[in-house]
């Protein structure tokens, strides 16, 4: 499959590379600086209506980015749709919505993921697809590598994102198939929240994980990587894993390779998937259990998160320049030659 749609850019090339047709662009403001790094590249981009999506209630408003995306969306913010994040419909409803103006307006529809929280991610995801193969349009993702996480802790091994867990549900539009009878197993795909995959092992009661841990072709970012297999050895202290594999964090074609391949030699057990690594692997986990539909995708919003310093932007974008080519090309490929 070519990689061609898919661009790792600079800031100064983002505008550039998005095009200047016409486009509705969707992004999320939240606790985050990465709320607003996009918007902040795209500044003098006229052609594109605006629409910020936001956590209602937004409890962030000393650290969130709300007030400066609406400020660097000014006249271009077409509409601020607040979302209780226990209504996945209301995700899909504004997905869907800001697919179908695009579409009656004869626009093009970029994504911006990078403070996206998981769930929505994935349901944007699917609700894109679906409203895609029905009547096609072209869907830029876009999305700013974290330079840093947890900004304010500069010993690795102290740092964390999110404690604990509310609840564990799956995701609108990959609840799977759950057979009784069977074994269930946890495809993690861990990241900086060995905390919140404990407690969702505990809840989940599987009884086998396979674990895919994180790698990086970006050199300022190894020390993640390195981090990645430190909490995978901490947790194998603590739990059975029965499997592990590694997966590119910046390539998502390949990440999904790889989780397909892990669901195939996984027949006969019930599949529980929790993506939580970075916004390119959910992407790609997404994508997965778009080809593997049995595999259910699990979402455990936490506790408490790290808002202060959660992340630092970096000056680096990743692109999708036809997301629904994209998909479609994965599919073709998956089926001639198999996950891996």
């Amino acid at each position: 499959m070519s990689k061609a749609s898919v661009f790792k850019i600079g800031k100064e090339a983002l505008i550039e590379q998005l095009g200047h047709d016409p486009a509705v662009f969707v992004g999320w403001s939240g606790f985050e600086e990465r709320s607003v790094t996009s918007l902040r590249a795209l500044a003098s981009m006229e052609t594109i209506e605006v629409i910020q999506l936001y956590s209602e209630p937004f409890d962030y408003e000393a650290v969130g980015f709300q007030t400066e995306y609406e400020k660097l969306a000014g006249h271009r913010l077409s509409s601020s749709i607040g979302i209780s994040r226990q209504d996945q419909y209301q995700i899909q409803s504004a997905f869907r919505d800001a697919y179908r103006i695009a579409l009656k307006n004869q626009r093009g529809l970029i994504v911006d993921i990078s403070a996206m929280p998981r769930d929505v991610v994935i349901i944007g995801v699917d609700t894109i697809i679906e409203e895609w193969l029905s009547c096609k349009i072209k869907v830029k993702i876009v999305y700013n590598f974290a330079i840093d996480y947890d900004c304010r802790q500069k010993d690795v091994s102290k740092k964390w994102l999110s404690k604990g867990i509310t609840r564990i549900v799956p995701v609108l539009g990959f609840s799977g198939k759950l057979y009784p009878g069977r074994d269930t197993t946890l495809l993690a795909l861990i990241g900086f929240d060995p905390d919140r995959l404990m407690r969702i092992v505990e809840k989940a009661g599987v009884q086998s994980i396979v674990l895919g841990l994180g790698t990086t072709s970006m050199a300022e970012r190894k020390w993640l990587e390195n981090e990645s297999k430190r909490l995978a050895s901490e947790l194998s202290s603590s739990v059975i894993v029965n499997n592990s594999f590694e997966f590119n964090c910046e390539d998502a074609e390949g990440t999904a390779r790889m989780i397909v391949g892990a669901i195939d030699n996984m027949s006969g057990t019930n599949i529980i998937l929790a993506p939580l690594n970075n916004k390119i692997s959910t992407i790609a986990a997404a994508l997965a259990c778009k080809i593997r539909p049995g595999v259910q995708i699990c979402y455990a919003p936490a506790l408490i998160y790290n808002v202060e310093g959660h992340s630092k932007p970096s000056d680096e974008f990743w692109i999708v320049d036809d997301f629904g080519d994209f998909f479609s090309k994965l599919i073709n490929s998956i089926d001639q030659d198999g996950g891996n």
